[in-house]
């Protein structure tokens, strides 16, 4: 039987230095308490400005209305990016050929994906939210890869 299988404390090349304890110093006891308050009393005051605080910095979602179809969409970003003919048409076909498989939940994140593009909006986080629904929900990576190399294309 081995030292290790015994549990034996072992010394090797790769081990840690053990701490050293001089004699005048011996080891923290105490424990560090956060102070809030006066005991007995509600910290009400402070909880509130907290809130508000968070309120104020935490920006409120951007509400995109658009109530065209995730094909028509399509069409659009391939008309309006002028696609035809180059890979992001050939991307846009696939992702028009993959609409009639998709469930409606995958249709309206498709959507809300493709609104922003339609709008000529900055495509920062897109990428992510797409990796995110990839992970998410499975089936989605066939499509979503045609989703990203279409916001590629138009990012160039």
């Amino acid at each position: 039987m081995t030292k290790y299988q015994r549990g034996e404390a072992m010394e090797g090349w790769n081990d840690c230095p053990l701490p050293m304890l001089s004699k005048g110093t011996a080891p923290r006891s105490r424990k560090r308490t956060l102070r809030t308050g006066m005991p007995g009393q509600a910290n009400t005051l402070n909880s509130d400005l907290a809130n508000e605080s968070l309120e104020s910095i935490t920006p409120a979602p951007v509400q995109r209305t658009n109530n065209n179809t995730p094909e028509v969409n399509l069409r659009e970003i391939e008309s309006i990016y002028g696609l035809a003919g180059q890979e992001g048409g050939s991307i846009v076909a696939n992702l028009i050929e993959i609409l009639a498989t998709l469930e409606e939940p995958h249709k309206a994140f498709l959507n809300e994906i493709l609104t922003p593009i339609v709008a000529k909006e900055p495509a920062t986080g897109l990428k992510g939210q797409i990796v995110k629904y990839m992970m998410m929900n499975s089936g989605a990576s066939l499509w979503c890869m045609d989703l990203q190399r279409l916001i590629d294309t138009i990012q160039v």
